[in-house]
């Protein structure tokens, strides 16, 4: 075992193998309009073998691990209690071993039926849980803990939870549920009997042997992970034993190159950042998410590191637990990035005490959503101009990552990285995509699609949506992940667009996040409020270009009359989603680009028009006609985000759509 995790790595070469896929059979016309598909590999060394064995034992049973001092593994930001290492492998073991008791079993012990949901906010409790499961082999299915009623009733419908461990706050929902028996319904924190601390203490005083973990294989099912719910109610993600296994060999093989990176740099006298000797990393992202679950509760064990758990994110909170804690690593999703930099943009002070706080992160990295290029230009300048920031792509359907940027390479602006070990990639281009390019060079945008160890096994109890997404194609199983990249002659990979969000006009192809960076890039408005307007055939704007600062969005107080003109601030967009809305366009079904556009600065009614006239006259004179907002502009407090970041479109085309039947009616 202790071999898969030393083997020797070469340097990381650049620029990445391209190979053209000989298995894609194409007719004489799709030949005439589109290149061969070509398989794009990772960079990195490949993984090792991957053993087929329980993922507890490449996480918590390590050979390396047995030379690992005691440590603080988890503090609790709220009270500072502190988990060490030691304590955390025990509370696992003890734990397992008092859940098993309470599980139906095989004749050889190994539980066969249960499916066991959490529903709770960050807590150390929660990592307990999860890695007891494991240890028994029995799936868990983490719950959001936003949920409605309706939404929780449909989570435990879907996943198929028996047993449901559920955090005090929130146990009132599981009863209003009523689809777990009560007797099957344990606390997670707490006092009282059926609380996994008191399970704990109780197999502790009883002496009991403890249950050692049990078999799993490569297609043994680990956990299950709700899709963001971006479009219509989530899926359950079937995540297996092999899939971790695989994930976190992948995590392994990057950290050594780090290390290869760090010793080169050493050795040539040059400089590079090396990790602290312990990471402390603060964990707000919520637990029951891809993104939070693995970087709270699976990659602090590759190597001795701190985890401080914020139940959930508070910016005040947020800043005040990086100070005390000396967070040293930092994982963010675009909307609390967008935070920091509204909050930085106040005043000097606010500016000042946010870098103060991040001045010792080492390590900050961005995921879950994209992250436009010109709002991370703003941070870096406002609230981390010395951090290392680093981006990435994945989806829960491809485990974590996917792609990723690599160590000690100067990543190009705008992309999101390179393949991780043992994966592959193909860009998929459909006969809309394959419209003639503006350049002959101009590499070919289209779905993006992934094959390799980490892709999930498929959709739990919903046959038809894995066979749409997971695919076979000569004798590889690829994942559709139905987002537009394309790829640059030296193997980086930019993010296009959502494949399901693009509008197709009058049968061509519109992207909104091309409508949304045209928005982001509007100069705004002059201090007399008088609108700034695109002369005619202006070119468009540059969509990676940083737009310029903006300060917090506020009300106006109460009986406020209009700002004197001189003191008018400059306004700028400093959030918009664009989507399609029906009722506008040339046929009944063809929906049309309609923008939601949250605006710095206080906005008053009589200014409102000239707002939305010069916003308007901005996207004309910067793109094509097809592609003018013809489904309208909205001003808008905020925008619906996930718990993620994620912005979510559905919620705003759903809102306006039953306004307009409203209106009609």
């Amino acid at each position: 075992m202790s071999k898969t995790w030393r083997t020797a790595l070469p340097i990381l070469p650049f620029p990445r193998k391209e190979i053209t896929d000989a298995t894609t059979a194409t007719t004489a016309t799709e030949t005439a309009i589109m290149a061969p598909t070509k398989i794009h590999a990772s960079p990195f060394p490949p993984l090792p073998p991957l053993p087929s064995i329980n993922a507890h034992n490449v996480l918590l049973n390590r050979p390396d691990q047995a030379s690992w001092p005691d440590y603080p593994l988890y503090i609790d930001a709220d009270n500072g209690t502190a988990l060490s290492w030691t304590e955390f492998r025990m509370q696992v073991a003890l734990a397992a071993t008092a859940v098993a008791a309470r599980l139906p079993a095989t004749s050889s012990g190994v539980p066969s039926t249960a499916m066991v949901g959490i529903l709770s906010e960050n807590c150390p409790m929660y990592a307990v849980a999860v890695h007891a499961l494991l240890r028994l082999a029995v799936p868990v299915a983490p719950l959001p803990a936003q949920s409605t009623a309706y939404e929780l009733r449909h989570a435990l419908k879907l996943t198929g939870a028996t047993h449901v461990f559920v955090s005090p706050a929130l146990l009132g929902r599981v009863k209003q549920a009523g689809l777990v028996p009560a007797e099957n319904v344990w606390l997670l924190e707490g006092g009282g009997t059926d609380t996994l601390p008191a399970m704990i203490d109780e197999a502790k005083r009883d002496k009991r042997a403890l249950v050692g973990p049990k078999e799993a294989g490569t297609d043994t099912l680990a956990y299950l992970v709700l899709s963001s719910g971006t479009s219509g109610l989530p899926k359950a993600v079937m995540i297996t034993h092999g899939n971790l296994v695989a994930s976190t060999l992948q995590m392994g093989v990057v950290g050594q190159v780090m290390q290869e990176a760090v010793a080169k740099a050493a050795a040539t006298g040059a400089t590079a950042a090396a990790p602290p000797p312990r990471p402390t990393s603060l964990a707000f992202l919520p637990m029951y998410h891809t993104y939070g679950l693995h970087g709270a509760l699976f990659r602090p064990l590759l190597a001795p590191s701190t985890v401080v758990v914020m139940r959930k994110w508070d910016v005040g909170k947020g800043l005040e637990a990086i100070r005390r804690y000396n967070i040293t690593a930092l994982a963010l999703v675009p909307s609390v990035v967008h935070q920091l930099v509204t909050h930085a943009s106040r005043d000097a002070s606010s500016a000042a005490s946010i870098r103060s706080a991040l001045s010792k992160v080492a390590g900050l990295s961005c995921g879950a959503a994209h992250l436009p290029a010109d709002l991370k230009d703003k941070f870096r300048e406002k609230c981390a101009p010395n951090a290392v920031f680093t981006e990435g792509y994945g989806l829960s359907e491809a485990t974590l990552a996917s792609i990723v940027h690599p160590p000690g390479v100067a990543l190009p602006r705008g992309s999101a990285g390179v393949l991780l070990p043992g994966l592959r990639a193909r860009i998929v281009v459909d006969e809309d995509d394959a419209a003639p390019a503006a350049s002959a060079d101009a590499p070919p945008v289209g779905e993006l699609q992934l094959s390799g160890p980490t892709i999930a096994a498929g959709y739990w109890a919903n046959e038809q949506s894995t066979k749409e997404t997971f695919i076979q194609d000569g004798g590889e199983r690829w994942l559709r992940t139905g987002d537009r990249f394309w790829v640059d002659k030296d193997g980086w990979f930019y993010f296009a667009d959502r494949a399901k969000d693009t509008l197709k006009i009058s049968g061509a192809q519109v992207s909104p996040r091309e409508i949304e960076e045209v928005l982001r890039a509007w100069p705004g408005m002059s201090d007399d409020s008088s609108a700034k307007q695109a002369p005619p055939g202006a070119s468009l704007p540059d969509a990676s270009a940083p737009s310029s600062s903006s300060s917090a969005r506020a009300s106006a107080p109460p009986g406020a009359g209009l700002p004197d003109a001189n003191t008018h601030p400059s306004l700028r967009v400093i959030d918009v989603a664009v989507a399609g809305v029906s009722g506008h366009g040339r046929t009944p079904d063809e929906r049309v680009p309609r923008a939601w556009v949250v605006l710095s600065g206080i906005v008053y009614i009589e200014e409102e028009n000239a707002i939305l006239a010069s916003l308007d006259a901005w996207a004309r004179a910067s793109l094509s006609r097809y592609k003018w907002l013809r489904g309208g502009i909205e001003l808008v407090p905020e925008l619906p985000k996930s718990p993620t970041g994620k912005t979510l479109r559905r919620v705003l085309v759903e809102e306006y759509e039953r306004g307009t039947v409203r209106a009609k009616l």
